[in-house]
């Protein structure tokens, strides 16, 4: 491949970086006259003191992000995960969420066992928890019987439950038969399947 079609490390720190500033001109949008423009002081709503329109906007920034990285990423047949994963990090907070999730997704569809070793990795104070959902919400979306097989071998905690959720779910919507001989044949995941059962059905 000719040096300058591949992608460089930070690809998708650019775009969100880039994306950012594309949208932050929506912070100056007017406000409507029925929005409450005060902060939380005894009024109804969120705890951080941030407007309906901060929030709004917020908002809009996290997903023209989170789409425009995912195409890049999913886009990118050989996209270097480990770097652009530790580029991100270092973003500004309102654009490692977008990043991070389309990097690791994307990177546990491709490479589930290195996505996730990558996400343990990160400190637990930080996006560690987010990164590992979405590993192991990219590993459900392409195989999602090799996930729950490899979740069992999980130690108990929350990384287990969390793979064996996002395994069993993904496995009952695209092949519920084989899913619920595998889930009969586990009893021990019986009582989390339930759980996931009633949490759709509500």
């Amino acid at each position: 491949m000719p040096a300058q079609s591949r992608p460089r490390a930070g690809t998708i720190a650019g775009v969100a970086t880039g994306t950012l500033l594309a949208v932050f001109a929506l912070s100056f949008l007017p406000v409507h006259p029925g929005a409450d423009t005060k902060t939380h002081t005894g009024v109804p709503g969120r705890k951080d003191g941030s407007t309906p329109l901060e929030r709004q906007s917020s908002a809009r920034v996290h997903a023209a992000v989170q789409s425009e990285a995912a195409g890049v990423v999913a886009s990118d047949p050989e996209m270097d995960f480990a770097r652009e994963a530790t580029a991100a990090l270092a973003l500004r907070p309102e654009q490692q969420r977008a990043a991070l999730n389309a990097i690791y997704f994307e990177w546990g569809r491709r490479e589930p066992e290195r996505a996730v070793q990558s996400a343990l990795a990160i400190a637990p104070s930080g996006w560690r928890s987010y990164a590992l959902e979405s590993a192991l919400a990219g590993w459900s979306h392409a195989a999602p019987a090799e996930l729950a097989e490899t979740a069992l071998a999980f130690p108990d905690g929350v990384e287990r439950r969390a793979a064996l959720t996002k395994a069993i779910r993904a496995w009952l919507a695209s092949d519920p038969e084989r899913a619920g001989a595998w889930i009969v044949a586990h009893a021990e995941t019986m009582e989390l399947t339930e759980a996931i059962i009633r949490a759709e059905n509500r």
